[in-house]
C-alpha cells in the first residue's frame, strides 16, 4: 500500500513533469514550498539529467532522473 506522504510526492513530480515550477507544497509536512533545482548529467550535450526537489524548513527530498531538459 502506497502511504500518503507517497501519493503526495507523486503529485508533486505530476505537477513538475506538467511545467509547474513554483508553488508546490512540501509533501512531507505542508511547512513550506519546494525548491526545485535542475542537476544537469554528466555526458556533454546530453538531455539526461535530474530533478532535486526539497523543502528548506524540514529537510524532505525528492530526486528524479529524466531524459529532457526542464522548460
Amino acid at each position: 500500500m502506497v502511504s500518503d506522504e507517497s501519493r503526495r510526492w507523486i503529485d508533486a513530480w505530476k505537477r513538475v513533469g506538467e511545467g509547474e515550477r513554483n508553488g508546490i507544497r512540501c509533501p512531507r509536512n505542508d511547512d513550506d514550498f519546494l525548491i526545485l533545482e535542475w542537476i544537469q548529467g554528466k555526458v556533454p550535450d546530453s538531455p539526461v539529467g535530474e530533478w532535486w526537489l526539497h523543502c528548506p524548513t524540514c529537510g524532505a527530498q525528492s530526486f528524479m532522473r529524466v531524459a529532457s531538459e526542464p522548460d
